[in-house]
């Protein structure tokens, strides 16, 4: 197993292939996919090696082929420390193989930092197509992170209707730095025992062009969570110097 290299493993192209055959057997809500990755893989190769982190790839490829060999599914390894699998759609399977990628994980003893993600979609309509049912088990993977005991994401639409929002307001908050329509308010800093003012703090908001007006809380967390808080920052920084 150790001597394979992991372009062994890499057959994304056959995956959606052998789905695409299978889906037509399929019962509905019978069968899910399931994308898996590594919280932290970049950092865990960092610290305990390359070698390390081929050694968890290739355990976790041989857990999924275990996995469906047993229970006729399909698995691939597409990459990084990217997975996907069709399985059925059992908590109980699902707990099983996160469970075995703990225990590797546990030979490094940092579980509490590294340990594995998981999106699933449960195939309700085998007539859709399998990459968009890969997609929307990736979207419930990035939700998986909030699940704190157990890291597995099940897919629903409200997640759909979220990331539409989300998209959108990306675009507006885009829009209303182009226009310089978010703005400023200086909030003292005072020393609390001579009670002078020491400082100040930029407190930004966001008064759009129809004349809304957002607080943070409205559009702060969506640019935390896309990396692009730092190009407002970037802004109200120049401002405030001007």
């Amino acid at each position: 197993m150790n001597s394979k290299s992991l372009s062994d493993y890499y057959y994304n192209h056959s995956f959606m292939d052998g789905l695409r055959k299978k889906l037509p057997k399929l019962l509905p809500n019978t069968y899910c996919i399931a994308a898996i990755d590594i919280e932290h893989f970049r950092l865990f190769n960092k610290l305990y090696g390359r070698s390390s982190g081929d050694e968890v790839i290739r355990y976790i490829c041989a857990c999924l082929k275990q996995s469906t060999m047993e229970n006729d599914g399909i698995d691939a390894y597409l990459g990084g420390d990217n997975f996907v699998a069709l399985l059925p759609d059992s908590d109980e399977l699902l707990c099983s193989i996160r469970e075995k990628i703990i225990e590797k994980l546990g030979k490094w003893n940092n579980t509490s930092v590294f340990f594995p993600l998981f999106g699933v979609y449960t195939i309700e309509d085998t007539s859709i197509q399998p990459e968009l049912m890969y997609d929307r088990a990736m979207l419930a993977r990035s939700h998986a992170e909030e699940d704190y005991k157990w890291h597995i994401c099940r897919y629903t639409l409200e997640m759909e209707s979220c990331l539409e929002e989300e998209v959108y307001l990306l675009a507006e908050i885009e829009k209303g730095l182009e226009n310089e329509e978010f703005t400023f308010f200086v909030q003292p800093q005072c020393n609390i025992m001579t009670g002078q003012i020491v400082g100040a703090e930029a407190l930004v908001r966001w008064q759009k062009e129809d004349g809304e007006f957002l607080l943070p809380g409205e559009f702060i967390p969506v640019l935390e969570k896309n990396k692009m808080i730092d190009r407002l920052d970037r802004y109200i920084w120049e401002k405030v110097c001007q």
